[in-house]
């Protein structure tokens, strides 16, 4: 997997000099309430095992944000199920938020993950009272697909969530041809 460098972040291959930044950043409540399936509390091997999993791109295409310091995470990963499109995850570390980190980076990855995985669809959610994400989503061209709930233990409930979904196509009439690499 290639480094990926944007205007402002350099994005790379999760390593294991990140877990100790990671495990810091993911036992913020104020991140983990609107991730997916959240570890709570998030500990140190949590932290172990997924750059583990995610360093060698078998599972995706997985970044890890930095500028200055490690700020976050952002991956495309393989489909749970056969015929299923990649799907889009990723947090920030709450300082950076509301200064356009994660669209800048995620646009980046996307741009990648659309090559990688040779998708014609990619496939997200988010939280309903997760705005900021949904701002993301919107910025890059996501279209609302359906609803859904999941299980979240920071909140020790079930989350309503919007499921989305990212054309090819729209990307890249948004932001350019993958094959020119203009859209990243």
């Amino acid at each position: 997997m290639d480094i990926l460098v944007t205007r402002r972040l350099t994005l790379r291959p999760p390593l294991e000099v990140d877990a100790e930044a990671i495990t810091t950043a993911l036992q913020n409540k104020a991140i983990t309430r609107y991730l997916g399936r959240p570890i709570f509390p998030y500990l140190r091997n949590h932290a172990d095992e997924w750059v583990e999993k995610n360093s060698n791109g078998k599972n995706g295409c997985v970044y890890t944000i930095h500028r200055e310091r490690l700020i976050g995470s952002v991956g495309v990963y393989n489909a749970s199920a056969q015929g299923e499109a990649p799907v889009l995850g990723y947090w920030l570390d709450e300082p950076y938020w509301e200064k356009g980190y994660m669209t800048e980076a995620v646009r980046a990855v996307l741009a990648r993950a659309f090559r990688h995985f040779d998708a014609e669809t990619i496939r997200s959610h988010v939280h309903k009272d997760n705005i900021g994400s949904m701002k993301v989503m919107e910025r890059l061209g996501f279209e609302h697909t359906g609803e859904g709930q999941v299980f979240n233990a920071v909140r020790n409930e079930e989350v309503p969530t919007f499921h989305a979904t990212l054309q090819r196509s729209t990307f890249e009439q948004m932001f350019g041809s993958l094959e020119t690499n203009k859209a990243a």
